[in-house]
C-alpha cells in the first residue's frame, strides 16, 4: 500500500513538473520565441509550432518570415517532400530577405534538387512575391545541361518582377557566360545597391571584360554602394563604364584575385583615379590567393595599384611551406598603403625567415590606421613567441613615440598543422593577453595625462 502511494506521489510530481515546464515554455515572450525559431530549419520550425498555442502563433509571425532560409540537402529525396506552393502561398507575402542554400549533391540526385529549386522559384514568381534581398551561393553548381537551363529560366522569371530588390548575392555562382549574363540582364537595376558576384562565372576567363554585352550589363547598375567582383572581371573598359554610369555612391569595392586567374589584364592607375574621383567614398577590400610565391614580385606594382584606396588586404597562400619569398609583399604594403590600410589578414605557412617577421612588425608599426590584424598560423611554438614579442614591441614603441595606438583587434587562428596548439593557446591566454591589456591601460593613462 505504501509503495502504491509512493508511486502515485511520484507520478503526480512528474505530471506537475511537466505541466509547470509546459506553462513556462508557453509564457515565453514573442521576441524570445522568434529568436529560437531563427536558429531552426524549416522542418524543425514546423515541429516546434505544435508544442503549444503561443509557439504556433510565433510560427505564423510575419517578422519570423522576413528572412527565411531554405536549405536543400543531398538527402532531400528520402525526406518528406518539400511543398513550395504551400510555403509560398501561406508566408510568401512576408518574405523580404530570401536565402536559398544547399549542399553539393551527388551525381545521381542533382536533377532532383535542381527541380525542387526550380519549382520553388516558379511558385515565387507565380505568386508575385516581392523581396528586398536574395542570396543564393553556388547558384549553378548543381545543375547540368537541361537542368541548368530550367533553373536559369525560373530564376530569370522571378528576378524580372523584383522592382524593390536592393541586395543581390550570387557569390560562387559558377554559371556559364551566356546564362550568367542573361540573369544579370533581367535584374531591375534601379534599386540594386549591393551586388556580390565573386566567382559568379564558372571559369576564370578575362575575355568577358571586352565584350559589349558584359559592359552594357555592368553599366546598368548605377546606384551601387557595394560591388564585389573577381579581378578577372575587371579591365580599363569596365572601370571606365563604372566611372561614367555610377552615381558616385560606391563605398565598398571588394576584389578577389585568385591563383588560377590571369594577371595580364592589369588596370591602369588612370582608371583607378577616374573611379576615385567619381566615387570619393570608395574603399577597396582586396583578397589575393596565390600558389606560387614567385609571382609576388610581379603582382605588387601591377595589380595593387598605388592609387588604389586600399583599406583591407587578405593575403592567402596555398600548398606552401615557407614564406621566404614574401618579404616584397610586406614592404610594398608598408610603403604604399601605410596611410590607408585598416585591416590585414595573412595566412602564414611558416615564418622561419627574420625578414618576414620584421615585415609583419613593420605593418603594425608603420600603418598608422591599422585597426584589425588577423593571422592564420601554421608554425612551431617558438616561432610564434618571437613573432608575438615583435608585435608587442612594435605596439609599445608606437604608443611611446607617437602617442597613438591604432590596433584594436588582433586575432591568431591556429591551423591543423600547428603541433603545439593547446600549449600555444594556454601561453597566449596567460602571457600575451595580459600584456596586450597592459599596453591598453598604459595608453589610456597616457591620454589622460
Amino acid at each position: 500500500m505504501q509503495s502504491e502511494d509512493l508511486a502515485g506521489l511520484s507520478a503526480s510530481s512528474s505530471s506537475n513538473h511537466s505541466t509547470q515546464q509546459k506553462y513556462e515554455w508557453d509564457r515565453l515572450p514573442t521576441d524570445a520565441l522568434e529568436r529560437i525559431f531563427s536558429f531552426l530549419t524549416h522542418k524543425d520550425r514546423s515541429r516546434a509550432s505544435i508544442v503549444c498555442k503561443s509557439w504556433a502563433e510565433a510560427y505564423e509571425s510575419p517578422s519570423l518570415w522576413k528572412s527565411p532560409v531554405f536549405r536543400f540537402s543531398k538527402n532531400q529525396h528520402i525526406k518528406p517532400k518539400f511543398n513550395p506552393r504551400h510555403v509560398v502561398n501561406r508566408y510568401g507575402r512576408f518574405f523580404r530577405k530570401l536565402t536559398i542554400m544547399y549542399k553539393r549533391p551527388n551525381c545521381h540526385n542533382h536533377k532532383f534538387i535542381a527541380k525542387q529549386i526550380s519549382d520553388f522559384l516558379h511558385c515565387l514568381a507565380e505568386e508575385g512575391v516581392q523581396i528586398n534581398s536574395i542570396r543564393m551561393p553556388r547558384l549553378m553548381i548543381i545543375v547540368e545541361n537541361c537542368s541548368r537551363q530550367m533553373t536559369c529560366d525560373k530564376m530569370v522569371d522571378f528576378l524580372k518582377i523584383q522592382t524593390g530588390l536592393t541586395h543581390v548575392d550570387f557569390t560562387n555562382g559558377r554559371t556559364l557566360q551566356t546564362p550568367g549574363l542573361h540573369i544579370l540582364e533581367n535584374l531591375v537595376p534601379d534599386n540594386v545597391q549591393h551586388l556580390m558576384l565573386q566567382n559568379f562565372f564558372e571559369t576564370q576567363f578575362s575575355g568577358i571584360t571586352s565584350e559589349e554585352r558584359y559592359l552594357t550589363t555592368i553599366s546598368r547598375f548605377h546606384a551601387l554602394r557595394t560591388l564585389s567582383l573577381n579581378y578577372n572581371y575587371l579591365s580599363d573598359e569596365v572601370m571606365s563604364c563604372l566611372a561614367i554610369h555610377l552615381e558616385g555612391n560606391l563605398e565598398v569595392f571588394s576584389i578577389l584575385c585568385k591563383k588560377c586567374g590571369s594577371i595580364s589584364n592589369v588596370i591602369s592607375d588612370q582608371s583607378w583615379t577616374s573611379l576615385k574621383k567619381k566615387c570619393p567614398k570608395m574603399r577597396v577590400h582586396f583578397r589575393l590567393e596565390l600558389e606560387d610565391l614567385r609571382t609576388t614580385y610581379v603582382i605588387n606594382s601591377n595589380i595593387l595599384s598605388p592609387v588604389m584606396p586600399l583599406v583591407s588586404m587578405q593575403y592567402v597562400l596555398t600548398n606552401t611551406w615557407t614564406m621566404t619569398y614574401d618579404q616584397p609583399i610586406f614592404d610594398y604594403l608598408t610603403k604604399t598603403f601605410s596611410v590607408t590600410l585598416k585591416e590585414a589578414e595573412f595566412e602564414l605557412q611558416g615564418i622561419n625567415d627574420e625578414d618576414v617577421r620584421s615585415g609583419i612588425t613593420d605593418i603594425v608599426d608603420k600603418c598608422c590606421l591599422l585597426e584589425n590584424l588577423n593571422l592564420r598560423v601554421r608554425f612551431p611554438f617558438f616561432e610564434m613567441q618571437e613573432l608575438f614579442d615583435s608585435i608587442l614591441g612594435a605596439l609599445f614603441q608606437q604608443m611611446m613615440d607617437k602617442g597613438t595606438l591604432s590596433l584594436k583587434v588582433f586575432r591568431a587562428t591556429f591551423r591543423d598543422l600547428c603541433p603545439d596548439r593547446r600549449r600555444a593557446g594556454f601561453f597566449l591566454q596567460k602571457i600575451y593577453v595580459p600584456r596586450f591589456r597592459e599596453i591598453g591601460i598604459r595608453f589610456k593613462l597616457k591620454i589622460k595625462k
